[in-house]
C-alpha cells in the first residue's frame, strides 16, 4: 500500500469531515468481523476497502452511504441495510446486477461497484460506475478521491 496516498486520503477524509462522514480514524471494524464477511462472500475484499473499514468502520460520502460490515446479528436484529454481505445476497437475488459488481454504493443517480472480473497484481479490484459501466477507479483510495472531486468539484 503506497503511504504517500495512504496519508493523502487520511487528510483529505479529515479536512472534509461535511463531506466524508465516517467514524473516528482508528475506530473501525474488527479484522475478524472483515475476515467473517469475506468467508460468507467467498472472496478476498480488496486492500484499501479493508484498510477503510478497518480505519474507519463505515459511514457516508455526500450523504451517500457506502456499503460496510457487520457483526452477525440475531433472528430478532436483522443486518443494517448497508451491510456488505446482505446487499450482495439481495442483489444477486434481483434482476439488476450481474455476479462479478460487488456494488458498495447507490443512490438515485450513481452505483458503484468493485469488478470482481478484474483485479490488480496486488488484489484492487476495478472499481466501475454502473450506469456507464466505465472505469471509475483503481483501487478504494482513488474512489474515495475522485467522489470527493464528482460531488463537491
Amino acid at each position: 500500500m503506497n503511504q504517500l496516498i495512504v496519508e493523502k486520503v487520511k487528510k483529505l477524509i479529515q479536512d472534509n469531515e461535511d463531506f466524508f462522514e465516517f467514524s473516528t480514524f482508528g475506530d473501525g471494524t474488527s479484522i475478524e468481523i472483515i475476515e467473517s464477511s469475506e468467508e460468507k462472500l467467498g472472496l478476498d475484499l480488496s486492500p484499501s476497502y479493508k484498510w477503510w473499514l478497518s480505519n474507519y468502520g463505515g459511514g457516508y460520502v455526500g450523504g451517500n452511504e457506502i456499503f460496510s460490515v457487520y457483526e452477525d446479528s440475531s433472528d430478532d436484529i436483522p443486518l443494517p441495510s448497508g451491510d456488505l454481505v446482505y446487499m450482495r445476497n439481495l442483489n444477486l437475488n434481483g434482476v439488476h446486477y450481474k455476479s462479478n459488481e460487488l456494488v458498495f454504493m447507490e443512490n438515485e443517480l450513481d452505483v458503484f461497484y468493485f469488478n470482481l472480473n478484474q483485479k490488480s497484481e496486488n488484489g484492487e479490484y476495478l472499481i466501475f460506475e454502473k450506469n456507464t459501466n466505465q472505469l471509475f477507479a483503481i483501487d478504494f483510495f482513488d474512489f474515495l478521491l475522485k467522489i470527493y472531486k464528482l460531488y463537491e468539484g
